[in-house]
């Protein structure tokens, strides 16, 4: 009797009482008189090594290469994303799976994680103290100019600790009004902003004169 088996690393194959895990033709004698060949290849998993591009300052540009060597190819990759390349690019901060399995059915799979360097980062942030809402076009808003960071909300309080203001888009500054529409008068306020950077909340406060 004559048996092959073409398998990946970690298969075995028993006859009689003899079990094997490696390749070679193997040859057995069952019950005195019936002999089996077994002819067992055995085929090493891909080798898969991932080399990453960590993401700069939370603008997506992270990637992952995946380098693989096989004795049987063609190699398919599976992603966690959904992608099936050997390279995937335009990543956030995350954690990345990778499995690959070859011609012959063997499989290998890696976990990278890809990280923020939160260094050299593009970003700057500019709080004017005066704006003089009087409608002559020049300095009407109190407008936080923010680069690379991103804006949570931004509250204004008077003097008695009365919220004023309050709204999460970068582009809107104060007018000088309440959120209902009201006027304030001339005089000193309190803002405070809260704001990401690199996915850390901080915190900016301090006081602003406005001069109608």
């Amino acid at each position: 009797t004559n048996q092959a088996f073409n398998e990946c690393q970690g298969f075995s194959v028993t006859v009689g009482t003899n079990t094997y895990t490696t390749s070679g033709i193997y040859t057995d004698v069952m019950n005195g008189c019936d002999t089996v060949i077994t002819n067992l290849t055995i085929n090493p998993p891909p080798t898969l090594t991932l080399i990453k591009v960590d993401d700069n300052c939370g603008g997506n540009t992270g990637s992952i290469t995946a380098l693989v060597t096989t004795t049987n190819p063609p190699v398919t990759y599976n992603w966690n994303t959904g992608d099936n390349d050997s390279v995937i690019s335009n990543l956030p901060v995350g954690t990345y799976n990778l499995t690959i399995n070859d011609a012959s059915g063997c499989v290998n799979s890696d976990t990278i994680n890809v990280l923020d360097l939160e260094i050299e980062c593009d970003f700057f942030i500019f709080i004017p103290n005066v704006f003089t809402p009087n409608g002559d076009g020049q300095n009407d808003e109190f407008l936080i100019h923010l680069k690379g960071l991103k804006i949570i909300n931004l509250e204004i309080y008077n003097r008695w600790g009365l919220k004023l203001f309050e709204t999460s888009d970068i582009s809107q500054g104060w007018d000088g009004r309440t959120n209902s529409g009201s006027e304030v008068s001339d005089g000193t306020y309190f803002y405070i902003l809260n704001y990401k950077n690199n996915d850390k909340r901080q915190v900016e406060n301090g006081t602003l004169t406005l001069l109608r």
